[in-house]
């Protein structure tokens, strides 16, 4: 009578920071349910997470992380808008989390960045990305260049999304003709299982992230409700406002950072690498 044979499967064990995020919070859940052991880190306290913050002065316990496959790091402080603190916490604490990976000899560090980084970033979250992928290069940090994430769970999408939808008359930034690549939650947690799984070296530790064909700011809200009037207002107009808002302090949800980041559109961008590797078989 033949017996059947044992597999010891080892679960693969993920590190996420940033893990109540959007983004941190889908990739976690998607690769829970795949098997995986996930460590969560996050800045805010809640059951089941490593309190941590970008800026602590903690010494975090890397036995805690050690033996772990892969670091996606998702974290970054939205809240904080000069310069000087942009760097001080989220540029510097990001190197903190590489540095600490290292330490743990993780085998795979993958960085969640934007499409708003590009060497000619006129937005300091642009800036402010770029430095952590150029830092990155330091530690063979994967760099994802992720469009807008189409989702009612993303603050920028789900505030365009309630807009269109309520607003009779929506203000468009010029022509509205500022272009958005578009990228669903589902595609991104496909991606970097696929990355996680690719044992070659890749030949740029950057990928663009989203979809290749981009759609007009304008197409964008008519793609969620037809039935809408325009109101196009020049950028001089905008920047004048924004920039009122941003000195006051006023909260409204759309930042003159956001307005440069929207506006300066990286020419640059190649999808190729990403179509290529999400479509390649796991290895």
């Amino acid at each position: 009578m033949k017996t059947k044979k044992k597999f010891n499967m080892k679960k693969k064990r993920c590190i996420i920071t940033g893990a109540n995020g959007v983004i941190g919070k889908y990739i976690s859940n998607y690769l829970k349910k795949r098997n995986w052991i996930i460590i969560k880190i996050s800045s805010q306290k809640s059951k089941g997470c490593i309190f941590y913050k970008l800026n602590s002065s903690i010494k975090f316990n890397i036995d805690k992380i050690k033996k772990a496959d892969v670091l996606i790091h998702c974290a970054y402080d939205f809240k904080i808008r000069s310069w000087h603190e942009i760097k001080k916490i989220n540029i510097n604490g990001s190197e903190k989390i590489f540095n600490l990976a290292r330490s743990a000899s993780i085998k795979k560090i993958i960085n969640i960045s934007s499409l708003s980084s590009f060497k000619k970033a006129q937005s300091n979250y642009g800036k402010a990305k770029f430095q952590i992928e150029k830092i990155g290069k330091k530690y063979n940090v994967i760099n994802l260049r992720c469009g807008l994430i189409e989702s009612k769970d993303s603050k920028l999408y789900s505030k365009l999304y309630r807009l269109s939808k309520k607003l009779f008359i929506f203000p468009l930034i010029g022509k509205g003709d500022q272009k958005l690549h578009l990228l669903k939650l589902n595609d991104l947690a496909k991606f970097i299982l696929r990355i996680e799984n690719y044992n070659k070296k890749f030949s740029s530790n950057t990928f663009y992230v989203g979809n290749p064909n981009f759609i007009l700011f304008k197409n964008l809200i008519l793609s969620i409700n037809k039935k809408k009037v325009f109101l196009y207002i020049p950028h001089f107009i905008i920047k004048l406002i924004l920039k009122f808002f941003d000195k006051i302090y006023f909260k409204m949800g759309f930042s003159y950072d956001n307005y440069l980041g929207l506006v300066n559109y990286n020419k640059n961008m190649n999808f190729k690498s990403y179509l290529i590797h999400s479509k390649s078989p796991k290895n």
